[in-house]
C-alpha cells in the first residue's frame, strides 16, 4: 500500500473500516428501536379487516405491495384500526386474528408483533463484523 496516494490511501480505509461501522450502527439501531417499541407496547389481539394492494412501478418494473388493516380495542376499551407498514407478500387472511403491540401513549399506533426486527437487526450486525474482519485482516496484510 506504500505506492498508493493519501486518496487512495483514504479511501480503502474508509471502505474497509466506514462500511462496517454503518452496517454496526444500523443493526444496533434497528434493535433499540423495535425493543424500545416492544417495552412500552402492550399485546393485544386484532382482526384483519382489508388488505390494501397497489403496484408500485419503477426503472426495474413493477411489483405489488400490500398493506394489511386491523382492528383492535384498546386498553380503555375503544374501537382502534391501524395500518401496517408495506410487505410483498399476502401476509394474512381476511378475519385472521393477529397479535400486535399498541402503543398506550398512542392506541392508534399499533405494530404486529414479530422477531423480525430483531433477526433483521442481527443479520446487518453479522454483516458488520464480518466486513470488519475482513478489512482488518486486509489492512493487516497491507502493512
Amino acid at each position: 500500500m506504500e505506492e498508493m496516494g493519501g486518496p487512495v490511501r483514504a479511501m480503502v480505509y474508509s471502505l474497509l473500516f466506514g462500511l462496517p461501522a454503518i452496517f454496526i450502527v444500523a443493526s444496533l439501531f434497528v434493535i433499540w428501536r423495535a425493543g424500545r417499541f416492544a417495552r412500552g407496547a402492550t399485546p393485544v389481539r386484532a382482526i384483519v379487516v382489508s388488505q390494501g394492494r397497489r403496484v408500485t412501478t419503477d426503472e426495474s418494473g413493477s411489483a405489488v405491495v400490500y398493506s394489511p388493516t386491523f382492528a383492535y380495542r384498546d386498553a380503555k376499551g375503544l374501537a382502534q384500526a391501524s395500518v401496517t407498514g408495506a410487505s410483498s407478500g399476502w401476509g394474512f387472511d381476511l378475519g385472521a386474528e393477529v397479535g400486535v403491540l399498541v402503543n398506550p401513549a398512542f392506541p392508534g399506533v399499533a405494530r404486529i408483533k414479530s422477531e423480525w426486527p430483531y433477526f433483521f437487526g442481527a443479520i446487518f450486525l453479522v454483516v458488520g463484523i464480518v466486513f470488519g474482519v475482513a478489512g482488518y485482516a486486509a489492512f493487516r496484510a497491507l502493512q
